[in-house]
């Protein structure tokens, strides 16, 4: 799937857990939730494109902001498409689309992904770059980004050999800004004006987070 259809570079949603800013998209309302969540991940297969597609549109739909596509160029993908994409993504067991999911549904349900991904280019090999962060809006403000966060890490931690990870987002989108430097990411650059959308400019906020610092 083309960076225009499914994947976004750097931008990525609103998940500030601990505010009550854009909580939830309008007129979705929170569900009872347990005050310990039973999560489980895994990477996302092929087997879990309906579940991706619906929390992908979900997010450009009531998110317009937070991604560089747009809900009008994907609403009429098939299914397919999406399943082409987590498989092309998919290089266990580090690299893909990490999937959190609701532990105590039957069966399991994919509740938020992170993408993680790395360049390929033999000088940068000691680096890593998180996509495309989502949480389904029912689920905000109970844990999830942050678990989420939590075994992306233990993941690169696993590998040994990444030393820097890095993020961007709009700067539009303060709760997402705050959640990662409460996360120990530090801004280190912006690229002026490189989100257009209807005639409105944004800023893409870079942020780094060293792990070995050689």
């Amino acid at each position: 799937m083309s960076q225009n259809t499914a994947s976004d570079p750097s931008l990525v949603l609103p998940t500030d857990e601990n505010s009550t800013a854009n909580a939830t998209p309008s007129g979705l309302a929170l569900p009872p939730f347990p005050s310990q969540a039973n999560f489980s991940f895994r990477l996302l297969t092929r087997p879990d494109a309906a579940a991706y597609q619906r929390l992908r549109l979900q997010s450009l739909q009531h998110d317009p902001h937070a991604f560089l596509a747009t809900f009008d160029s994907e609403e009429h993908l098939h299914e397919q498409t999406y399943a082409n994409h987590l498989s092309g993504c998919y290089q266990p067991p580090l690299l893909g689309y990490l999937g959190i999911f609701d532990g105590e549904s039957s069966p399991d349900q994919l509740i938020g992904y992170l993408q993680l991904t790395k360049s390929f280019l033999a000088k940068q090999d000691h680096i890593i770059f998180l996509n495309n962060l989502y949480i389904d809006a029912n689920w905000r403000q109970r844990g999830a980004a942050s678990a989420l966060f939590a075994e992306a890490e233990k993941l690169i931690h696993q590998d040994g050999q990444i030393e820097r990870i890095f993020l961007s987002c709009a700067a539009n989108n303060a709760s997402a800004r705050k959640f990662y430097v409460r996360h120990g990411f530090r801004r280190y650059g912006v690229m002026v004006k490189a989100i257009k959308w209807a005639d409105h400019y944004d800023d893409e906020v870079q942020y780094v987070k060293v792990l070995i610092d050689r």
